[in-house]
């Protein structure tokens, strides 16, 4: 790994430093850095972000991989569904396992998606009544209100300043501050499988005050083909919303996030026992599952003198999943859901422009809830209840420095886990940069550890086995938590009139890893990990044409024992290239372009009739994605927006995905 390492590092150097010579021998140093002014301005490279330090930091100024999806890129997709924007990055893979509100992943990195953190506005966003504590239950709703004005995906371990889960990554959804007086929005989108896509806003803005209100409604009813369904009936209702009061140098903001769901049930992928090819999947209309996701949160934050200011956030969420296995026979309905209240406090002092000190602590209180039929299979419906309550409180701390005119920059940090249940642990991060500003190239590397709670349902975790009359425990009181190594070792190079290239190669190993065996929760002991290689290059061109590509490379295998064999991770391509091209406002027409390609990918399935349980290879895809848009006038945009347009024959994760999909979409600003 490490010859891996500096053989691309040493490949990615040569280019930069041959590159920068040429560029001197026609420029000045004068004009270089003019240039590089403009250019940093045109590819919008010093965004400022939150996610990888906690405090606001541009991201030019950031040590470790941070990618930003802003409100002109969301515009230019003109997509409603984040997790597909998220697939365009390097290093981020997204599985839809088939239409419109079917079950969906992401990973960051070839890591498993249960180790990605989701937050919305700095808070995290956990499922307490899901198997592993994740929100990945919920990533197929996540449909984009108006108001989100950026979303921040740090690549690589982030538990010294997130906490449990943060293996992967974390992505951070931020909703748009209002503007300046009143304003409202309206966006509407119709299309294939007679899909409805309908947001608003209405949102006031002052100096010491704001309120903004967001609702959402997705319909899909599904489509059948001449060889099966390609995606069930859908519905997703929700809202976001926000309230903030500035008083001085003390800031209060109310935020809340709300999803409900319904989705058509039916079977899931099978292979034929005869010519082991995959089986269409079908609904079933006397089953459904219904989903609840609701998140509301509290920060205060206050800039007490120049050098010390502080934050304090608090949250309660609510998740709920209700499988009703037959409509017409009351009380077959299984219902598994939790509740968290969340705190964090976090100090900032700051020594001078260049050393910024963090310290803080967060809590976690989680209670898990679930009810299922007695024995269904024997018509007993008499419900089963249990309930289950876990807490955690951590400490953290980190040093933000820059030196030698911001050359050189240096983040160290750890943070001390102190869970109910278990012995206290312990994660460090540390990550370096250097910046040579005459051509633009900076060089970063890092090494960070990572820990995963064992979730409340692995804990305590049980079901009713109908065949030996019993209540039965899956759960294991005795579980610790997982823990990772992450390295990274990266480049990015500004291209003078161009934009900006670079990548970096990455090494994550996690032990203690918490498997399901032998029909209960134990902790493996074996390893996994994930290797691979992101390269990125985003440019624009006459200020016309924004073009962005994305490749990943990875490798991820795992073994449950040390005297195992190493088996590959399933469902995960080796390889993933993904590349957009936006045509900026030129006569009130826009257009955007893309496409993405992903290999083959392996996974476990079962044949029809239950009589095994093989690996099955999924050919690799390219498809192709377009939109174009007119300004009416400055108050009216439409668009026509296509997906899969080649009318592409695929499955993802063993579901058929639909074929081409055409909308038509209107946005009213006032």
């Amino acid at each position: 790994m490490k010859r891996y390492m500096l053989s691309f590092l040493t490949i990615i150097s040569v280019f930069c430093f041959f590159y920068t010579q040429a560029a001197f021998a026609q420029e000045e140093r004068g004009t270089t850095q003019e240039t590089e002014s403009t250019i940093k301005e045109e590819a919008n490279l010093g965004k400022v972000v939150v996610t990888a330090t906690k405090t606001e930091v541009s991201q030019d100024k950031l040590t470790k991989s941070v990618d930003v999806i802003d409100k002109e890129d969301m515009e230019a997709a003109k997509e409603s569904y984040l997790p597909e924007l998220l697939d365009n990055l390097p290093g981020v893979h997204l599985n839809r396992g088939g239409g419109t509100g079917q079950y969906s992943t992401v990973q960051i990195r070839g890591v498993s998606a249960d180790y990605t953190q989701f937050q919305y506005n700095g808070i995290p966003l956990n499922d307490a009544g899901g198997t592993s504590d994740s929100i990945t239950f919920f990533i197929e709703d996540m449909f984009m209100s108006s108001n989100v004005g950026q979303v921040e995906v740090l690549k690589g371990t982030g538990s010294t300043l997130y906490g449990s889960r943060a293996i992967g990554g974390v992505i951070n959804i931020i909703p748009e501050k209002p503007k300046s007086g009143l304003h409202f929005e309206s966006r509407s989108e119709y299309g294939g499988e007679d899909q409805i896509i309908q947001t608003a806003r209405a949102s006031y803005g002052s100096d010491s005050y704001y309120l903004d209100f967001c609702p959402v409604v997705v319909r899909s009813v599904g489509r059948e083909e001449d060889n099966g369904y390609t995606s069930f009936y859908y519905e997703n209702k929700g809202f976001s919303g926000r309230v903030g009061f500035k008083l001085n140098d003390l800031t209060i903001d109310i935020n809340s996030l709300n999803f409900l769901t319904d989705l058509q049930s039916g079977s899931s992928p099978k292979l034929d026992p005869v010519t082991s090819e995959l089986i269409e999947t079908e609904p079933d209309e006397n089953s459904h599952r219904e989903g609840i996701l609701s998140n509301t949160g509290l920060s205060v934050s206050h800039k007490v003198m120049n050098i010390w200011d502080y934050t304090i956030k608090g949250a309660y969420t609510k998740t709920n999943r209700k499988y009703i296995y037959d409509a017409d026979v009351d009380g077959n309905v299984g219902e598994y859901g939790g509740q968290e209240c969340y705190g964090d406090m976090q100090h900032n002092l700051y020594f001078g422009e260049n050393f910024i000190f963090s310290i803080g602590a967060d809590y976690k209180y989680q209670e898990y809830h679930g009810r299922s039929p007695e024995d269904a299979y024997s018509g007993n419906y008499t419900t089963v209840k249990f309930d289950y309550d876990y807490y955690t409180t951590d400490l953290y701390s980190q040093l933000q420095c820059l030196f030698f005119d911001e050359m050189i920059m240096f983040n160290i940090g750890g943070r001390y886990v102190m869970p109910e249940a278990h012995d206290n642990t312990f994660t460090y991060d540390s990550s370096i940069a250097f910046v040579y500003k005459p051509s633009g190239t900076k060089v970063r590397s890092g090494i960070s550890s990572g820990y995963k709670m064992p979730s409340p349902y692995q804990l305590y975790g049980q079901y009713y086995d109908s065949s030996a009359g019993i209540l039965t425990t899956i759960g294991n009181e005795y579980l610790e938590p997982e823990k990772s190594i992450n390295y990274e070792i990266g480049i990015d190079q500004d291209i003078q009139n161009m934009g900006r290239i670079g990548g970096a190669v990455f090494y994550t190993e996690i032990e203690n890893r918490i498997v399901y065996i032998s029909g209960g929760y134990n902790q493996a002991e074996g390893k996994s990990y994930s290797k691979g290689l992101e390269l990125y290059f985003n440019s624009l061109i006459a200020s016309l044409v924004k073009v962005d590509v994305a490749y990943t490379y990875v490798k991820g295998e795992y073994k449950d024992a040390d005297s195992y064999e190493w088996q590959d991770v399933t469902y995960l391509p080796n390889h993933k290239v993904s590349a957009t091209v936006s045509l900026l406002p030129l006569y009130n027409f826009t257009a955007y372009f893309r496409a993405s390609y992903r290999s083959s990918m392996k996974f476990f399935v079962y044949y029809s009739d239950y009589s095994g349980q093989p690996e099955y290879k999924e050919d690799g895809v390219l498809t192709f994605d377009c939109n174009i848009g007119y300004k009416v006038n400055d108050n009216v945009d439409v668009w026509v927006r296509g997906e899969n347009i080649l009318n592409k024959e695929y499955t993802e994760g063993g579901y058929f995905m639909p074929g081409r999909q055409i909308y038509g979409g209107i946005k009213i600003t006032m």
